[in-house]
């Protein structure tokens, strides 16, 4: 049962799945990305509850996947969860609210017990989208900026921006 776990691990760690926020409600536009993520790990935007859709993209079509929107800080509570049901992408939105966190893992997998009063993955286990996607198509790293810097590009994505809105200290940022 155990060898079970581990090719589950194994296979997931040899596709990759990318977790997108979406500045448009249909799962379009700008976007800011957790590349190559694992299951039951969490990409999280911090406080920011701002993005009306999450996508989770390059889903293997022989994998059903519970993917889930996350709001309220990074990964605290779901807003909403989906299966893949053989999907290669999955959008979530919701006209409740928007999204500050996205994650995934495998349909009938056990997982770890949430701690009481949390409903999402610990805060430990967030990491920060490492790729900005700008409106015009234009690629970023992200990945290692410090806070401000950070914060600022993250502004540029929000407001659905292009190339041209991107100052002179992020272009060696473009891909």
């Amino acid at each position: 049962m155990q060898l079970i776990h581990v090719l589950i691990g194994l296979v997931g760690s040899a596709s990759a799945v990318d977790l997108y926020f979406h500045h448009s409600g249909d799962c379009s536009g700008a976007s800011s990305v957790c590349s190559n993520m694992s299951p039951d790990r969490c990409c999280g935007v911090g406080r920011r509850d701002i993005y009306p859709s999450v996508a989770v993209r390059g889903i293997p079509t022989n994998w059903n996947l519970n993917c889930r929107g996350h709001f309220g800080g990074d990964c605290l509570f779901i807003r909403k969860a989906q299966n893949s049901n053989g999907a290669n992408w999955v959008c979530l939105n919701d006209s409740t609210g928007w999204y500050s966190g996205i994650g995934y893992g495998f349909v009938n997998k056990k997982r770890e017990p949430v701690p009481a009063g949390e409903t999402g993955a610990p805060q430990e286990e967030c990491v920060k989208p490492d790729l900005a996607i700008l409106a015009d198509g234009a690629q970023y790293d992200i990945a290692g900026l410090d806070e401000d810097a950070y914060n600022k590009f993250l502004d540029i994505v929000e407001a659905n921006g292009v190339s041209a809105d991107v100052p002179a200290e992020f272009d060696a940022l473009r891909k």
